[in-house]
């Protein structure tokens, strides 16, 4: 089938769209091992995950837009993307992201995959490390923690051994 020369660009764009996705998908899953619990206060990885979250679904619908625009079948995005949530809630820190949002958000990104098979995309996106994103890697819950309260018993520790030197 011959394509006008707008349909290429439009199918381009799409598959520009559902990279862009997919590697936002591999960085919130990152940002998400390295929140500790989602009661942990740490603002910046919160804010960066609510982000990424948000633009995600920022290119999967405008990829739905080409999708719809083509004349293909939207309707199995439409129910994975109900089935996600509001993606718009977890990027204004009203919602959490749980892994049935992540299973769906995924299963959204097949559905138009499937829309257009004829565009050939990689399968999965390397997940950028923490230094591609700009985000300090945090340590594992499993790694020991600095709070004001170990940094004061470190503190006394270094004391009582420095008064011990000095006395002998």
């Amino acid at each position: 089938m011959a394509y006008r020369e707008e349909d290429r660009s439009e199918l381009a764009a799409f598959k520009q769209h559902i990279e862009i996705a997919e590697t936002l998908l591999g960085v919130n899953a990152d940002l998400s091992e390295q929140l500790v619990s989602d009661t942990d206060d740490d603002g910046e990885l919160r804010r960066a995950r609510g982000e990424t979250w948000g633009n995600l679904w920022e290119q999967l619908v405008q990829a739905r837009t080409i999708v719809a625009r083509l004349g293909r079948d939207v309707g199995p995005f439409d129910a994975e993307r109900a089935r996600a949530g509001n993606p718009y809630h977890v990027a204004a820190g009203m919602a959490r992201i749980e892994e049935p949002m992540r299973v769906a958000t995924r299963a959204a990104i097949d559905a138009l995959r499937v829309a257009i098979p004829e565009v050939v995309i990689p399968v999965a996106a390397k997940t950028p490390t923490p230094a591609d994103t700009g985000i300090p890697r945090r340590p594992a819950a499993s790694h020991f923690r600095m709070t004001p309260m170990v940094w004061a018993q470190v503190g006394s520790f270094v004391a009582i051994v420095l008064v011990a030197l000095a006395r002998c």
